[in-house]
């Protein structure tokens, strides 16, 4: 599934494919990383939640569509239909996601865009393309919904004689994806909507699971969580459905497959084990002496809740880390010495490789970013599941410059080595001085 973001904020156009492991998102600041991210996390939750809304209004507008089904172009009415679904639930729910993290929605529209343009968000499967973005009044509508391949369906009457077979999609594989029946009966109760409608949601849901989003800061937001402060409920959606993971935490410890990860995580970067104490989390040191998180360094509070994530059940016999998981990162080399950086990206690119958890995180560091084309070179994980993006600034927003290229060499250094040039050329010019000086 690939989601790509037009005129939000400050970006003019970024693109992202989710069917790579791990991505990385370099740049700038106030480039729009973290608001790509943060876009990203607010498509995938609604994708997954708040797809439709089943009820009376929607039977009732659905049924007048379907009234012209047999009388206009079936493929045509198709698409009407579920895009009605689509505007009531997932169009609806997604702004009420993007309007909780903005005080207003006029104001996701690109920053430097004078003219009057859409923003748009547009999410391709495998079968299905589907754009949302403002319509009238500012507020989100459907605007478009097509089909990548193509699939007959045959229109049966009552008594099953007479068959109508249409052709719905594009007629541009040599065999049709589906072949379905539609029965009369089944447009009478608007269900040949739901049967399309359904593929879709099976078509976005079988490459994303569950999404889990560690916002900058995080350990500032530990502190208050210590503190028993819990209402977040202002605070923007990925930062309080964050706390809400923290809240559900409780001192189940797993056991099995992800027991290796954490040890050597305990072992090799906090050289504690966590432990739950009345529901905060605390530090067991190996020789019994006991830390509070607000007694903890920086570097362990921002380390805690991904490995309690790993060690902790929400819930019994539920994970809340599990295949399919996209877990994003905003900056994960925070406070960490740049040993602790490289130490902690190996674990990054094992959660990909041997538990099925896909990562984005953006990043300002050179040390996380050289440590994983290491591990590309190693075979470690393969290139062609990593993507690296980078974001620069233009007179229309910022666009992906596309100018990091991964290969099995590992990745190409666009974002990084400008500014370590400047820094050796300055040195060299201070050297210059220093010399002329000395030789008067």
């Amino acid at each position: 599934m690939k989601i790509s973001i037009k005129n939000f904020g400050p970006i003019h156009e970024f693109s992202l494919d989710l069917t790579q492991d791990l991505q990385l998102i370099y740049g700038k600041n106030s480039v729009g990383k973290s608001y790509a991210m943060n876009i990203v996390y607010i498509v995938l939750k609604n994708l997954q939640n708040n797809l439709y809304s089943y009820n009376a209004e929607s039977d009732r507008q659905l049924t007048d569509i379907s009234k012209a089904f047999m009388l206009s172009d079936p493929t045509k009415n198709l698409i009407t239909g579920i895009k009605r679904i689509l505007d009531l639930g997932f169009a609806k729910s997604l702004q009420e996601s993007i309007e909780r993290n903005h005080t207003d929605i006029r104001n996701i529209q690109n920053q430097k865009n004078t003219e009057n343009q859409k923003y748009v968000i547009q999410i391709e499967t495998d079968l299905f393309i589907l754009s949302i973005g403002n319509g009238d009044y500012d507020s989100f509508e459907v605007l478009n919904f097509d089909f990548k391949s193509y699939f007959r369906a045959k229109i049966k009457p009552y008594n099953n004689i007479d068959e109508h077979e249409i052709i719905i999609g594009k007629e541009n594989d040599k065999q049709a994806y589906f072949n379905i029946v539609i029965t009369l009966d089944s447009i009478e109760r608007n269900y040949h909507y739901r049967i399309i409608f359904d593929m879709f949601v099976v078509d976005v849901k079988k490459e994303i699971n569950e999404m889990l989003f560690l916002p900058a800061s995080r350990s500032g937001l530990h502190y208050l969580l210590e503190q028993g402060i819990y209402d977040f409920s202002k605070f923007p959606e990925p930062i309080a459905d964050y706390i809400k993971k923290i809240k559900e935490l409780n001192s189940n410890e797993r056991r099995g497959k992800y027991l290796p990860i954490v040890k050597d995580m305990e072992n090799n970067m906090l050289d504690y084990s966590i432990k739950y104490d009345k529901n905060k989390i605390i530090y067991l040191h190996k020789k019994n002496n006991i830390l509070s998180l607000k007694e903890a360094s920086s570097m362990e509070s921002e380390l805690v809740f991904i490995i309690s994530l790993l060690k902790f059940n929400s819930e019994p016999e539920k994970e809340i880390i599990h295949k399919k998981t996209v877990l994003f990162i905003e900056e994960p080399e925070a406070h960490l010495h740049p040993e602790m950086q490289v130490i902690f990206m190996s674990f990054l690119v094992r959660l990909t490789q041997e538990y099925n958890v896909k990562i984005i995180m953006t990043s300002h560091s050179n040390y996380m970013f050289n440590e994983l084309s290491n591990l590309i070179l190693e075979k470690k994980i393969a290139y062609e599941k990593v993507a690296c993006y980078h974001m620069i600034m233009t007179d229309e927003g910022s666009i992906d410059a596309q100018d990091m290229l991964v290969t099995e060499e590992g990745i190409d250094d666009n974002n990084f080595v400008a500014t370590s040039e400047k820094l050796y050329e300055k040195r060299m010019e201070i050297y210059e001085k220093l010399n002329a000086q000395n030789e008067l």
